[in-house]
């Protein structure tokens, strides 16, 4: 009788198979969820709620139209934090 082994790459996926059935992963997707819905509640009432809210991105939306960046400075930016500047060719 020849014996059978268990590999580590079976081992680990009898474990991620059984995680998944238990709904251990839906229950994790659920909780990160929840966790962001929850900073962005805290987020809201630490700026003052809702209105504070609006108010900011009714400003936010004032700068940009009232200072747009050139795009040679942008590019000039872009550069200096190590983005794509979009003038490369290679």
């Amino acid at each position: 009788m020849t014996q059978k082994i268990l590999t580590k790459d079976i081992k680990s996926l009898i474990v991620k198979n059984a995680l998944t059935k238990a709904g251990i992963f839906e229950k994790e997707k659920q909780l990160y969820q929840y966790r962001a819905n929850w900073a962005e509640k805290i987020r809201i009432e630490a700026i003052g709620g809702e209105n504070m809210e609006q108010s900011i991105q009714d400003i936010m939306s004032e700068i940009k139209k009232a200072a747009p960046v050139p795009a040679v400075r942008r590019e000039a930016l872009n550069e200096l934090i190590g983005l794509p500047t979009g003038t490369d060719n290679g």
